[in-house]
């Protein structure tokens, strides 16, 4: 998010701190204020189906994500931005 940023780009975090119960409301309140969003997690993208039935497909959501408990570095998470968005 800082590196956006500090390239004039609008990029937020939403970190849910658990995952159940789903965070629903908040990402579907934010779905009707961003153009898109992207998933970025540990897996192989089982999260993204949630978030994008909990924005009702709204916008668009794309998956980023890794296997073998390798964490994404913020650069890995900014290049995956620019690819997905056209940053």
């Amino acid at each position: 998010m800082e590196m956006a940023r500090q390239e004039g780009h609008k990029v937020g975090v939403l970190r849910p701190i658990t995952l159940y119960p789903f965070p629903e409301k908040p990402l579907f309140e934010l779905s009707g204020r961003v153009q898109g969003m992207l998933a970025v997690e540990m897996s192989a993208g089982q999260l993204v189906y949630d978030v994008k039935l909990a924005t009702h497909n709204r916008i668009p959501i794309h998956h980023y994500g890794r296997m073998g408990g390798v964490v994404h570095s913020p650069s890995d998470v900014y290049m995956a931005l620019k690819e997905k968005f056209g940053l």
